[in-house]
């Protein structure tokens, strides 16, 4: 690169103001210091209130307010719990709702640095695929067997398939704004970022995350395909890809990741759920127990439509868990690995109704804002929570509150050449 370049490369990923440091500091506590990623809410939240003292953050009312709507939701619910304590302890997860949904409803005067957001956001994937590859060699140096650089050993202090997919929201974000031109990387820089992510990604070897990403992919060759050539001759290879996906997700074996075993276990389920649920066999296996844990959720919630409360849920659990003989679920307690039975369970059919009025109402304001990162983030969103109760977890209310109100307020949309922040 020459001077010039270098030059005009710092200008590019450099902040406009103290407002951009205080939107990075969630991701930053979040990918490095994870168990204490309430810090970097805590620096924004400072921050912001301090833009709104100096004025330069105005209110700007928006659809962010949805947010704090749900908390006051969770609120409600709470009061219904049958554990005061337990029931504390969720509404101080949700508190993600509250401030991200207030403070984004305040919007900069100035222009933020997406560039120096993003930039940033790639270094910290980097940086903590580093930490995870020097655990794994430090634990390999240990036990002297291979399963040390996969799975929960590779992540040690973020869930892997949370990471999967923090991850592979920030590729599809820079190669999508590379795309539009709205950033221009070096290449080297987007090479090395790309093959230490998708790495990462294939070490985490979470099956969720694998498959999203999977379908990530052949949807953006789809759209090229039939954008380059002719309907006929792109519907013909698009027939052929999808053909070859189901190929390997039906016969495909992974070190980690055994689709075929899982599509097999998953039809002798749905032949003969109480027989499943009472073998021992699948217990063991953590695919096949989400459907054992889908089950029985499901079972608990047409029990009691309306919901057992904020902060119900483990007794909920441990009784249905029980009743089956099933301990080994109980200690530690799993929950329902999905989280629309998780709110369901919590909040019945009132929650659950909220919860996808909420989705939806991004979806439509993506599509008609053309804000297709923001609805990018809602379908994985929307996917995630078939896999994992995801906002029981800070590392999840965090991550995806912060992620969908930062783009409904702030992702540029692109309407032909021009672009409209």
């Amino acid at each position: 690169m020459s001077k010039e370049a270098v030059k005009d490369f710092f200008k590019q990923i450099s902040p406009n103001s103290y407002y951009d440091i205080a939107i990075i500091l969630p991701l930053l506590m979040l990918f490095l210091y994870p168990s204490h990623a309430a810090y970097g809410v805590v620096g924004f939240v400072i921050l912001c209130i301090y833009g709104i003292i100096k004025k330069d953050l105005v209110f700007h009312w928006n659809i962010n307010i949805s947010w704090v709507l749900f908390f006051v939701l969770y609120v409600l619910f709470f009061l219904k719990a049958s554990d005061t304590k337990d029931g504390l302890f969720e509404l101080e997860k949700k508190l993600s709702f509250l401030v991200f949904g207030i403070l984004f409803l305040f919007k900069s005067k100035k222009p933020i640095s997406l560039p120096f957001w993003i930039f940033s956001f790639m270094l910290l994937v980097i940086i903590r695929s580093i930490i995870g590859l020097v655990e794994s060699v430090i634990l390999y140096n240990e036990i002297h067997i291979m399963p040390a650089f996969f799975t929960s050993r590779f992540s040690q202090h973020i869930h892997p398939s949370y990471l999967s997919f923090y991850i592979i929201i920030c590729l599809i974000i820079t190669f999508y704004w590379e795309y539009k031109k709205f950033i221009n990387l070096p290449k080297w820089f987007l090479i090395l970022f790309s093959v230490i992510s998708i790495v990462s990604i294939l070490l985490l070897s979470s099956l969720s995350a694998n498959l999203f990403l999977f379908f990530s992919i052949l949807a953006i060759i789809i759209y090229f395909l039939y954008k380059k050539l002719k309907p006929f001759v792109a519907s013909t290879i698009v027939i052929l890809l999808i053909v070859i996906s189901f190929g390997v997700i039906k016969f495909g074996h992974f070190r980690a990741i055994n689709f075929s075993e899982t599509y097999n276990n998953t039809v002798t389920f749905l032949n003969n759920p109480r027989e499943y649920i009472n073998s021992e066999k699948y217990i063991k296996k953590a695919n096949e127990k989400r459907l054992i844990l889908w089950t029985l959720s499901w079972q608990k919630i047409k029990e009691n439509p309306m919901g057992y409360g904020v902060g119900s849920a483990g007794d909920v659990y441990k009784d249905v868990y029980t009743q089956y003989g099933l301990t080994s679920l109980i200690n530690p307690l799993l929950d329902s690995h999905n989280q629309y039975l998780r709110i369901a369970l919590e909040m019945g059919v009132i929650g659950i109704i909220a919860y996808l009025a909420l989705i939806c109402v991004y979806i439509v304001k993506a599509f008609k804002q053309k804000k297709y990162l923001l609805l990018y983030v809602m379908i994985c969103f929307l996917y995630f929570g078939m896999w994992e109760s995801f906002l029981q977890r800070q590392s999840g209310v965090i991550f995806f509150t912060y992620m969908i109100t930062f783009l409904f307020l702030y992702e540029p949309s692109f309407f032909k050449n021009k672009i409209e922040k």
